[in-house]
């Protein structure tokens, strides 16, 4: 019998010394500075430096302060942000839970039972009585030995999960910025071009008249009063056509600041700048790759999957 159980440990002891195949992949395979390293030799092969360019509030470059203004109410009342900062915020609290389980813990308690019997019942002396216990635990202390490294191996891939959503949020504030931008111009371009179709709309209405006129008076024929009136008719449309694309652009900004329909009437709408005055650098470094939200959270996922091989590891 103990030939068996001395047999039965060691092959236990030899099972926890076994080890993983060594192709599988480590615990770091992300912020490898070769990437960082072969973009800057590219680079500096073409000559390209990097500079300020872009800035943080990159839409300020326009100088319109109805547009900035559109943005910093957008990103204060937009549901997709909103989401995103939760997620944030849920991933935070599932790494703070996993950080407290490794810390020493104390518990103490008390507990009072009072158990009465009834008068005809089957316990002789104890029949018609009352018992009171009473149950202390004055202090008990709970620590979890990490020996493997599992539970650490998880809390980083916890607080990478934190920066994946992070980027996440980065990501989506980004493009919404991009796609308020971008709907803003097309609101101020086509609200210029309004203007000059109302202005054509209106010469081509006076020439109308003076057709009429030149018309009745006898000194043309009825060809062309007909013909105004078709050009007159089309600008009249290209005025309709550019009332809706307005009234659509202003619905859609609306939607990305996180408000109704009738929202988009209010906002204001200045005149394109020059955008000749703005400075965009002819050569931007590929650094700038580096900077995306989207690569950024896809370099954490690859950090989060393989601290999790790391705890794979661990619990084998």
């Amino acid at each position: 019998m103990k030939k068996s159980i001395v047999l039965l440990l060691t092959l236990l002891l030899l099972a926890a010394c076994a080890r993983l195949p060594e192709h599988l992949p480590g615990a770091h395979l992300a912020h490898s500075p070769q990437i960082q390293q072969t973009l800057a030799r590219a680079d500096h092969h073409y000559g390209i430096t990097a500079g300020p360019w872009p800035a943080q509030q990159w839409w300020k470059a326009a100088q319109l302060p109805a547009l900035d203004h559109l943005i910093q109410v957008a990103l204060r009342q937009n549901p997709s942000l909103q989401l995103a900062s939760t997620r944030i915020l849920a991933a935070k609290a599932m790494t703070a839970e996993q950080q407290a389980a490794l810390l020493p813990q104390f518990s103490a308690g008390a507990s009072i039972t009072q158990e009465h019997f009834s008068k005809n019942g089957l316990h002789l002396q104890a029949n018609g009585k009352s018992f009171t216990y009473t149950e202390i635990n004055p202090l008990e202390l709970h620590y979890h030995l990490d020996l493997w490294g599992r539970d650490s191996d998880q809390i980083r891939a916890a607080l990478g999960q934190v920066r994946v959503h992070q980027a996440d949020y980065a990501e989506a504030k980004l493009q919404l910025e991009k796609q308020l931008a971008w709907h803003y111009f097309l609101l101020a371009g086509e609200t210029e071009q309004l203007h000059l179709a109302e202005r054509l709309e209106n010469l081509q209405k006076s020439l109308l008249q003076l057709e009429k006129q030149r018309w009745q008076d006898g000194l043309n024929n009825a060809r062309p009063v007909y013909a105004q009136t078709e050009t007159y008719g089309t600008a009249r449309q290209s005025v309709a056509q550019l009332r809706a694309a307005i009234a659509q652009q202003r619905y859609v900004l609306a939607a990305l600041a996180g408000h109704g329909p009738d929202w988009g009437r209010n906002i204001g709408v200045e005149p394109l700048p020059d955008f000749s005055t703005i400075n965009i650098p002819r050569q931007l470094p590929l650094r700038l790759i580096s900077h995306r939200p989207d690569m950024v959270a896809a370099r954490w996922e690859i950090e989060v999957a393989a601290q999790q091989v790391g705890a794979a590891r661990a619990a084998f």
